[in-house]
This record gives C-alpha cells, structure tokens and sequence, in this order.
C-alpha cells in the first residue's frame, strides 16, 4: 500500500518554513530587523568569543541565528551525498581541505524569501563583526566575501588538524 500523501494542513510550504524561522524559540532569524540588539559580545578566553543573547543572566546562553541558503559550489569539495571529492579542482588531499563553504541567497523560485532577506543577513553578521574589539594595526578578516559582485558568507570549520605528513601518507587528529 503506498504512503498516504500529506494532507494540506501539515504540508511544509516556505512560508510555513519562514513562520518557524520567525518564531521558533532558541534562536533569531538571521534577517531580523536589528538583530545586533539582541546579542552581547563575550570575551571568553581559552574557549573563544562567543556572542551571546542579551539578558541571559548569570547563565549566557549561546546566540544562534537561522535561516535558509544555498550553498556555493565554488570550492566545495563534497558531493551532494557529504563525501570527498577526490576530483577537485586542486587535486588535494582530504587532510589539506579546509571544510568550508560559502552560503548565498537562494535561487528557488519557492524560497523567494531567502534571496530578498540575504542583504539584510549580510548587514546583521557585518554588525556582528563591528563589536570584536580589535587593534587598529590588525587586518579585519570578515566571514562576509564579496566575489564579482556576488556577496556570500564563508564558514569555515577546523575538524581535524594534520598531525603526521608522510610521502603522501597523512594521520589527522582532531584538534
């Protein structure tokens, strides 16, 4: 007997999508209006800085953001099923890829929404950016790229670390 379809009122849509990205309690949609009001700088040492949400109290809770990108498929070493791929573009090792990639406003015709809050996304993380503290002397590196016009944001996450490079042999550990 096949599936029964779902019916009309528990079908996900992209506005049902764009009322729990709104709603949804942990977190604030990345497009909110002035989101920087909601979110404290922490200078938190050996762990790293972190943001987090205003009125947390003596427990600080982590601030998350939310919302619905396509991923880039310039320098993305994965397939869509999340494996290597060994034919990239420099012929790199899995242990020389950094696990990054850079998200843009999305394209479907369905998820209008993305594309038209994406500038919004990229002016609430460049406030973010504006409350590090740092030395006038540093250069400011920014998860905001700007690439022949196209804005995205990079994420970048440090997995493994390669510990031992030996004729092309490598051990990775996690860091």
């Amino acid at each position: 007997m096949p599936p029964k379809p779902k019916s009309s009122s528990t079908r996900t849509t992209p506005a049902s999508i764009l009322q729990k990205l709104q709603n949804s309690p942990g977190g604030f949609y990345a497009a909110t209006p002035k989101l920087i009001r909601h979110v404290e700088y922490f200078i938190g040492g050996w762990d790293g800085n972190i943001l987090v949400s205003k009125g947390g109290g003596l427990q600080p809770t982590e601030f998350i953001i939310r919302g619905v990108f396509e991923i880039s498929r310039n320098d993305f070493n994965f397939t869509p099923d999340a494996n290597f791929n060994p034919s990239n573009v420099f012929h790199g090792h899995f242990a020389d890829v950094k696990l990054s990639c850079h998200l843009t406003a999305g394209r479907d015709n369905a998820f209008r929404f993305s594309s038209e809050d994406f500038p919004d996304v990229i002016d609430n993380l460049a406030h973010f950016e504006g409350l590090i503290p740092r030395a006038t002397e540093y250069e400011k590196l920014s998860v905001i790229h700007n690439s022949l016009g196209q804005r995205s944001v990079k994420l970048t996450h440090s997995l493994f670390e390669v510990s031992v490079r030996h004729n092309y042999t490598y051990t990775c550990t996690l860091p």
